[in-house]
């Protein structure tokens, strides 16, 4: 149900939106579909959840309960990667691998974190705002 609420204001932005880094923190970029990682994370979850998580990864990072590295990750989860920085990229858990976010090759999409580029870029930081 969580994954279709996401998916469902995601759909939206998924091929109309540009990577601005800095971008969709006010009504014209989110308008014209401009986000970085963290503020298209705080955009779905102010729709779908009614939650302000902070605009920065710096913020996300701290919001909700880290999960152990036990816990398995749930649709609507925050999964960071160490990018740019530790924690630098952050997007939201969809379930089986998949994982939606805002990316500069791509702007909104879909990828997959369990290979490739991801896969080596994560390093278990998963935080669960919604239980």
């Amino acid at each position: 149900v969580i994954a279709r609420e996401i998916a469902s204001v995601a759909n939206k932005s998924i091929g109309n939106s540009k990577y601005t880094w800095g971008g969709g923190r006010n009504p014209l970029d989110i308008a014209a579909g401009r986000f970085d990682c963290s503020s298209f994370t705080n955009y779905v979850y102010k729709q779908v959840f009614g939650i302000d998580i902070g605009s920065t990864t710096r913020e996300q990072r701290k919001v909700g309960r880290r999960l152990s590295t036990v816990e398995k990750p749930q649709p609507g989860d925050l999964v960071f990667f160490d990018t740019n920085q530790k924690d630098g990229h952050v997007g939201i858990y969809m379930g089986n691998g998949k994982v939606l976010g805002a990316q500069t090759s791509t702007g909104v999409a879909v990828f997959d974190m369990t290979k490739g580029y991801w896969k080596d870029k994560f390093k278990g930081h998963i935080r669960r705002v919604v239980e």
